[in-house]
């Protein structure tokens, strides 16, 4: 009995820490175009023996129509991301890499993330927009 409750209030506090290490950097930036609202969330993330980072974010569609597929490039210092979701509102799933080979502050590799989406409007043209991204 006394190992359950042992095991029980660490996995409580780690469910109420977030399992994020105290010593991680968030970094948001935020966006719009002419069609979209974009907010992008950058961790360097400082616990265990790699550093890594990640970088997610929302997108929304600001038109009164729904566009049927949406894709989206994410291009940043050390590589790029992109994927394809439906409908007016969605999360990029976040995704990212260790920073062995980045030597440089959260604000400085931030400043290189782009975001470029392309969908079809109502009359099945395909238009590519870049999102400015700035620190939010």
């Amino acid at each position: 009995m006394k190992y359950v409750t042992s095991f029980t209030l660490v996995i409580l506090a780690l469910f109420t820490s977030g399992c994020q290490s105290e010593r991680d950097e968030h970094y948001y930036l935020s966006g719009e175009s002419s069609s979209w609202n974009s907010t992008i969330q950058v961790t360097f993330s400082h616990s265990g023996n790699q550093e890594k980072y990640l970088i997610g974010g929302n997108l929304s569609f600001k038109k009164d129509y729904t566009p049927p597929t949406v894709k989206y490039y994410l291009t940043y210092p050390n590589g790029e991301g992109s994927g394809t979701a439906r409908g007016k509102e969605f999360k990029i799933p976040r995704g990212g890499g260790t920073r062995e080979a980045l030597n440089t502050s959260i604000a400085s590799f931030s400043k290189d993330i782009t975001l470029e989406i392309e969908w079809e409007d109502e009359e099945g043209n395909r238009i590519k927009e870049e999102v400015p991204l700035h620190q939010k």
